[in-house]
């Protein structure tokens, strides 16, 4: 009951739009992950066992992991044009020099601001701000 309720209410506040706000200092995404200890220590005949072990009896992922695939669904959207926001914004695609049997290859161009390898981390952040083809 409590894992459920966690999952509904608490959680959905922490990854709510994981891409777009996604933390990028250490600190910040330990401060988010430590909500989620703290809700595994609240199980008695858990707290003696570490974090992953916990996690792994309440059927819970990590916030870390979450946040990886979620990654990994926008750029799977991106990749097969789900959204408005096309791969090249983020990468270049090099169907040259394929690697054990895909079709395409993904590189990161080179930056050299922190700016720009921010916002090749956060995908989604530039597609909020992209203008609908409508307008």
């Amino acid at each position: 009951m409590l894992v459920q309720l966690y999952k509904s209410l608490v959680r959905s506040h922490l990854q709510y739009c994981f891409p777009a706000w996604s933390p990028q200092c250490i600190k910040d995404k330990a401060m988010i992950e430590k909500v989620q200890h703290r809700f595994t220590r609240l199980f008695p005949a858990l707290r003696s066992i570490n974090y992953e072990a916990r996690l792994k009896t309440l059927h819970l992922r990590s916030l870390k992991e979450r946040r990886h695939t979620a990654y990994l669904i926008e750029l799977f959207k991106m990749i097969h044009e789900f959204t408005d926001v096309p791969v090249s914004v983020f990468f270049e695609l090099d169907a040259d020099k394929c690697i054990r049997g895909q079709s395409i290859k993904l590189s990161k161009p080179h930056c050299r601001t922190t700016a720009g390898r921010v916002c090749l981390k956060r995908p989604s952040m530039h597609h909020q701000s992209t203008p609908s083809k409508d307008t």
